[in-house]
């Protein structure tokens, strides 16, 4: 220890104990544990502020694969829902679910839930678990009855982007049997929790359209000849409904339809799943 300057030879001994109680290597672990500590104290006695975000239950995979969740998930995952720490005490609680029904054998969900957050003023972020609640970003909850994965769409305090508008859609569907007419009737609507967001005003049914080619015996030529099916029939329907008005102007139906004159909708009425409903007009 003679190698030591002066000041540090009168503080670590020959044997390397500070001021000869402590050997300098266990002094070195209490520093890193009462360190550790201090962070862990820091984290559990921070302000915690309750904050509500929408998230949209999807695949872990959500950037790949496209497909909604089972409808079994959907119906798994309750109001009032929580997710507990090591405690018991809440830190997540489903305040709302709210389920777009696809038709088949999937659902998309969105689910409203406010997290006991803390405050980074560093980020100027809630964090919710050490994870930033910020929209794009991705959140596993572990709920009352099940696990889902959740991409967070909308943050208390945040701008809301998406701008809610009622528009009259004119719908085609074509070479339809007169069944699936029938089928369909005014005042029939897509509901979310009990409210419509697409609903049938007016409808319309004529024989199908249909041209039928024959070959001209005299010229070899052919002929297109436009007459009516009997078996078929095109049904127009004028629908009211809600829709979501992006930045640019464009408007979605069901978060993951784009309403523009020739894309095809799928709607899912009371007895009814509208396949293929070809968009014709927007008022």
């Amino acid at each position: 220890m003679t190698s030591l300057p002066p000041f540090f030879r009168s503080v670590i001994d020959r044997k390397g104990k500070l001021f000869g109680k402590i050997h300098i290597f266990d002094a070195l672990v209490i520093i890193t544990i009462l360190l550790f500590l201090v962070v862990i104290a820091k984290q559990l006695f921070r302000q915690k502020t309750w904050v509500t975000a929408e998230i949209k239950v999807s695949p872990e995979q959500w950037w790949y694969d496209n497909y909604p969740p089972p409808r079994w998930l959907a119906q798994s995952i309750q109001k009032g829902d929580r997710e507990v720490d090591w405690s018991g005490a809440t830190t997540a609680e489903v305040l709302e679910t709210k389920s777009y029904d696809t038709g088949y054998d999937r659902v998309i969900t969105y689910l409203k839930i406010r997290f006991l957050s803390s405050y980074d003023s560093k980020s100027h972020q809630y964090l919710y678990n050490g994870k930033p609640l910020a929209v794009g970003g991705t959140l596993t909850l572990n709920l009352s009855h099940t696990t889902v994965q959740g991409l967070l769409i909308d943050v208390e305090g945040l701008p809301d982007m998406r701008e809610k508008v009622t528009k009259i859609v004119t719908l085609k569907l074509y070479d339809r049997y007169p069944w699936f007419a029938d089928a369909i009737h005014v005042g029939d609507a897509f509901k979310v929790n009990g409210v419509p967001i697409a609903e049938v005003v007016a409808k319309d049914v004529r024989p199908a359209e249909k041209t039928t080619v024959k070959i001209d015996s005299q010229s070899g030529g052919t002929l297109s000849i436009a007459n009516q099916d009997p078996l078929k029939m095109d049904i127009t329907l004028k629908m009211k409904m809600q829709l979501i008005k992006e930045k640019d102007g464009g408007l979605i139906f069901r978060d993951d339809q784009r309403i523009i004159i020739g894309n095809d909708l799928f709607i899912a009425l009371p007895n009814v799943n509208l396949q293929y409903a070809t968009v014709i007009d927007v008022e």
